[in-house]
């Protein structure tokens, strides 16, 4: 009796705590449905401890769904395995959802698997959809997906997103059409896509406008505002229209109306992009036009950098083609390689310009409507500078000078060179020095030969500072630019520094191969030489000069007269320079050769010949000098025998001639 009362007692408390433990967990349950979570975990710990399956399960669900803030979603895993091992069987499909949503796939299907096989129809739905998301299923798992699904049309695009991963375009449109007929805007979007893909974008388009006039679904109006954008885009002539065109008239209207209709294509596009906001793709294609438009694409990299940054497709692309450099397209290499034609053809705007220049001489008229469209439109500076040099060439000054400033101020370095030769010869120095110093900045030695130039005083005194001159001399030859050492040690010889003028005048000599430079160079160095009072010397370079076609000056002849070659002296061009100088020593005391000197030194063409043979004819004070003159007027060869006669008299008086006065011969 005593055991059997035992038991009664027993089984009393045992169903006590059951009860109790029931109770617990219903009102964990219904806490759970209230939203007062810290209230249902505190009801169900206890049970937890006590292995209690469903507990567990619930335990997990409020971490799975980040209700208890100290716990980790993945923390769910451990409460719903212990209700599955617990017999807990929805728990299964619970883990399975959980490791789909924590992105561990494969546990997901392990568990979702389990789930399904253990009849959970949800589970197996999971489960499918999942493997079609991972392009891990078969086609007999396809046929079983759409037949649990038949009442969500939903899934049909799924299984058509699967087919287009696949490349089975034919399918994926399929399916697309069919939930798309049953309601669903996204399979529309996706049906789209499908027919841009495979080339049928008027059938997109219309699909598309369909879709937006009965939903007002902002990604069709982002996908028909990029329709509209390509086609802008990609409108362009399928031929050079320099080619086709025969008069300016022709060209504009070929160009004009090509404008209108890629700006209306564009404005299209617009229209689109802003009924797709606030979408941030859309809000940087409608900007993007608006670059597109000003010719500006790349310029305001700070706002393609801000929408980069918010992950925008496009700008990313923008930011990418705008920081690199731009690749090399198959009109660029027909142009490297002399096809201007074909080049054209293909849009490269360099190669229109260059066939323009070529046909300037024989259309000026409609080569100037390719510079004026490429200079006034694209703001192409080439196309500035041959537009101002085809008006400077018809003598339209004004409009020249415009344009050339145009392109100078874009920074078109042959415009820059031709503008600051323009103001040189037009006297305003000061506006020239300011272009020939970019010029120098950009590592042209002519630019510092140039202005060495001007503050050396070769175009006036209003800026001669030698100083200057010598710094940008100095630059030219920093950078190997052999004429700076002409110019530098003419300078230096200038203002007293001979050594220096000597020895850049040498080094000029040793890199110099034509001979005009060469002659130069032996000019400088005798004048350095006969500075210095070495005078054998000084006539070596001398005749070195003559030898390449100089003719020296008076001054120098004097002084170095006796010291150069006589039979270098009595040929070419020297001859009458030195037939001057000798006439004037010798009319004193022998007037006939004094007279034939000066006579056969102004058929040279001498300096000062002409008049002082004038002033002899006047001076003429005997009847003997009159007869001679007579008798060389009638008989011109009559100085010739005088000089041919008299040679040992001539060649006697160049040894002899007086070259003490060194001063005036500098």
């Amino acid at each position: 009796m005593r055991k059997k009362f035992l038991l009664l007692t027993v089984s009393l408390a045992v169903g006590s705590i059951l009860l109790a433990s029931c109770a617990s967990l219903e009102r964990a349950k219904l806490y759970y449905s209230a939203g007062k979570t810290e209230e249902a975990r505190k009801e169900l710990e206890p049970l937890v401890k006590r292995g209690f399956p469903e507990a567990y399960y619930l335990m997990g669900k409020l971490i799975a769904e980040g209700k208890l803030p100290n716990s980790k979603r993945e923390d769910a895993a451990y409460y719903y395995e212990k209700a599955y091992e617990l017999g807990y069987l929805k728990a299964g499909k619970a883990l399975g959802y959980l490791y789909k949503s924590l992105g561990d796939h494969e546990r997901a299907l392990k568990w979702l698997k389990r789930a399904s096989e253990n009849g959970d129809l949800p589970a197996k739905v999971a489960l499918l959809k999942l493997k079609l998301t991972l392009g891990r299923i078969e086609e007999g798992e396809i046929r079983e997906l759409l037949e649990l699904t038949k009442d969500n049309p939903k899934v049909l695009v799924d299984v058509g997103s699967h087919y287009l991963k696949l490349g089975k375009d034919d399918l994926a449109e399929k399916y697309f059409k069919e939930a798309y007929s049953r309601g669903v805007t996204l399979a529309g979007l996706r049906l789209a896509k499908v027919y841009l893909r495979t080339g049928r974008e008027s059938e997109a388009e219309g699909l598309l406008r369909e879709v937006y006039r009965k939903t007002g679904e902002k990604e069709a109006a982002l996908l028909l505002g990029k329709i509209y954008e390509k086609r802008a885009r990609e409108l362009k002539f399928t031929f050079c229209p320099l080619e086709k065109a025969g008069t300016a008239k022709d060209y504009f209207l070929l160009r004009l109306g090509l404008k209108r209709d890629r700006e209306l294509l564009f404005r299209r596009a617009q229209e689109w992009y802003e009924r797709a906001f606030p979408s941030l793709e859309a809000e940087y294609r409608y900007k993007r036009i608006e670059w597109t438009l000003k010719g500006e694409r790349c310029k305001d990299l700070e706002i393609i950098h801000l929408f980069a940054e918010k992950g925008v497709k496009a700008a990313l692309l923008d930011l990418r083609r705008c920081e690199e450099s731009p690749k090399r397209s198959k009109a660029k290499e027909l142009l490297e390689e002399g096809n201007l034609e074909e080049a054209c053809t293909l849009g490269s705007s360099s190669a229109e310009i260059e066939l323009a220049l070529e046909k300037e001489r024989e259309n000026p008229e409609l080569a100037g409507a390719v510079f004026y469209y490429y200079a006034k439109e694209k703001r192409v500076p080439k196309a500035m500078f041959a537009l101002s040099e085809l008006y400077f060439k018809y003598g339209n000054e004004e409009e020249g000078l415009k344009w050339l400033k145009e392109a100078a101020r874009q920074k078109y370095v042959p415009a820059v060179r031709r503008l600051a030769l323009y103001l040189l010869e037009h006297g305003n120095e000061r506006e020239a020095v300011k272009h020939f110093r970019f010029l120098e900045e950009k590592g042209y030695c002519s630019a510092s030969l140039r202005l060495g130039a001007i503050y050396e005083g070769d175009y006036g005194n209003e800026l001669v500072d030698f100083d200057k001159a010598l710094h940008h001399y100095k630059v030219a030859l920093s950078r190997n630019c052999t004429e700076a050492y002409y110019r530098a040690a003419k300078l230096l010889f200038t203002i007293g520094r001979p050594e220096e003028a000597f020895r850049l005048a040498r080094k000029y000599l040793l890199l110099s191969s034509e001979e005009k430079n060469r002659v130069k160079a032996f000019v400088l160095l005798s004048k350095v030489e006969l500075l210095a009072g070495r005078l054998k010397e000084s006539a070596k370079y001398m005749e070195m000069a003559i030898e390449g076609g100089y003719v020296p000056g008076y001054r120098e002849l004097r002084v170095l007269l006796p010291y150069l070659r006589k039979e270098l002296l009595l040929r070419n061009r020297v001859i009458g320079r030195v037939y001057f100088l000798l006439a004037k020593e010798f009319v004193q005391t022998d007037f006939e050769l004094g007279f034939c000197l000066a006579y056969k030194a102004t058929l040279a063409g001498a300096p000062q010949a002409a008049s002082f043979l004038f002033r002899l004819g006047a001076k003429v004070d005997s009847e003997e000098k009159a007869l001679f003159l007579r008798k060389v007027d009638s008989s011109p060869e009559t100085c010739g025998k005088v000089i041919e006669k008299k040679k040992m008299a001539i060649l006697q008086k160049i040894t002899t001639y007086d070259s003490s006065s060194v001063s005036d011969a500098q």
